[in-house]
């Protein structure tokens, strides 16, 4: 029933998308020589943290990314990110987690007006773990990596779609998967 939920999220976003891009004129235009952009996600992610019969168990939540990126020449980029994974509640351990990224990225024009981005890179993820009263923080260096697809509705704005994978330590050393799932645009500037 999860990943059924995850799927129509995912096919709704993309509806939107196509929606969005449809009232758009399809006459061709011009690539757009700003080199500089910014990118805005929103959507659901899923940690992998073990609930070991623990109720409530709910490791799913909202997504958000915000990014900056300058294009270096032959389809190579270089970004910064911030991005909020929501917050894992495992009995009454609640965990949240938010990372700083830099990555480097490689776009790759699959049609007209289609893209795809290919991006890799290294994350500080800072979780918060709550139980009651107690709080605890930590941080950790962890690999990043996304890939999107970009629909060019004009030379400036691209409708996105987009993946993000990374991973994350409570505090007790835990290690959990972050797969995060999102909707959003990117404009030039």
């Amino acid at each position: 029933m999860k990943a059924s939920f995850l799927a129509s999220k995912l096919a709704l976003g993309l509806v939107a998308a196509a929606a969005l891009s449809s009232g758009v004129a399809q006459a061709q235009t011009a690539p757009s020589k700003n080199k500089s952009y910014a990118t805005v996600l929103l959507g659901i992610d899923k940690a992998s943290f073990d609930c070991a019969g623990a109720t409530p168990c709910d490791n799913k939540d909202k997504f958000i990314k915000a990014s900056v990126g300058a294009e270096l020449g032959m389809g190579f980029a270089a970004e910064v990110g911030f991005s909020n994974y929501g917050r894992a509640k495992i009995g009454t351990t609640s965990t949240t987690a938010n990372a700083g990224t830099v990555m480097a990225a490689y776009r790759y024009g699959v049609m007209d007006d289609v893209t795809v981005t290919a991006r890799l890179g290294v994350a500080y993820v800072r979780t918060t773990q709550r139980n009651g009263s107690t709080e605890e923080f930590k941080g950790s260096i962890q690999p990043v990596a996304g890939l999107s697809v970009q629909y060019a509705i004009t030379p400036q704005i691209e409708a996105v779609v987009g993946a993000e994978f990374t991973r994350a330590k409570d505090a007790s050393n835990t290690k959990a998967n972050i797969t995060a799932f999102g909707i959003g645009a990117s404009g030039r500037f």
